[in-house]
């Protein structure tokens, strides 16, 4: 069964292990080698960030294993949007598992949070994670190429943005992402 949780240092020692794995890094921002003092550093950063209400972090439990993250950052309290990321945890990948979080977080983020719009991106490499989106009603709206918006790890990359209306009559909800680089800003 999978479920969500609110960051708790009970599995810390279990998301320094995940997160040192470089199949984890390789498909996200999480730094490889990971520091030996990444959970604890996440931990605090993410709890201030939350208390702050500009995230809402979860960690993924499967049979109350810690197996991942689903985030939803860059919450935009006015426009009423924020952006949906998220790693699974090496060993748990290709079960389902980032598919049902993702499905829960969405849920979340319509239900408690009252969000009307999520967006998402993930790397035109990485067809796994576009079909977890794309699985819980994502659609793709572009395609940009990092140019260090999303940080440096993967500059040039093409990444796939996708969107998911949660509320009816949201389309005026734009992806500042595409906009921008449309625009070439």
């Amino acid at each position: 069964m999978i479920t969500l949780v609110a960051p708790t240092p009970r599995y810390l020692v279990d998301l320094q292990h995940h997160a040192s794995d470089s199949r984890v890094s390789a498909t996200s921002n999480v730094p490889h080698p990971y520091p030996r003092d990444g959970s604890v550093r996440w931990m605090n950063q993410t709890l201030k960030a939350m208390s702050e209400k500009k995230k809402a972090v979860f960690m993924v439990l499967s049979d109350d294993a810690f197996c991942g993250l689903m985030s939803l950052n860059a919450i935009d309290w006015e426009r009423g949007c924020a952006e949906l990321d998220y790693w699974i945890a090496g060993d748990y990948q290709g079960r389902g598992i980032g598919t049902e979080a993702a499905r829960l977080t969405v849920n979340q983020a319509r239900e408690e949070l009252h969000l009307k719009v999520l967006f998402s991106a993930c790397f035109v490499t990485n067809p796994p994670s576009a079909r977890i989106l794309e699985k819980n009603g994502f659609r793709e709206v572009g395609r940009i190429l990092n140019d260090g918006i999303f940080g440096r790890k993967f500059l040039n990359q093409e990444i796939r943005r996708f969107r998911k209306d949660l509320v009816p009559k949201a389309e005026s909800i734009s992806d500042s992402h595409v906009s921008r680089y449309l625009e070439g800003a």
